[in-house]
């Protein structure tokens, strides 16, 4: 889960990992913002995941890199 977020946003330019960390099997922490990944279907009918933000930590900001 960890591991395809970090993909997909290493692709967007100007993204910085500064820190991040799997949260359990369904959510990850990047960048002190909680992820999960939603499986979906795109506009041409393909499976594909939808990135959701569930919220963010002001003490994870606090510790970033």
């Amino acid at each position: 889960m960890l591991e395809v977020l970090l993909h997909l946003f290493r692709q967007k330019p100007g993204f910085v990992d500064r820190g991040h960390e799997i949260n359990n099997k369904e959510t990850a922490w990047v960048n002190a913002f909680l992820f999960r990944l939603n499986p979906g279907i795109d506009h041409d009918g393909m499976e594909a995941f939808v990135v959701e933000i569930i919220g963010s930590s002001v003490d994870r900001m606090a510790k970033l890199r």
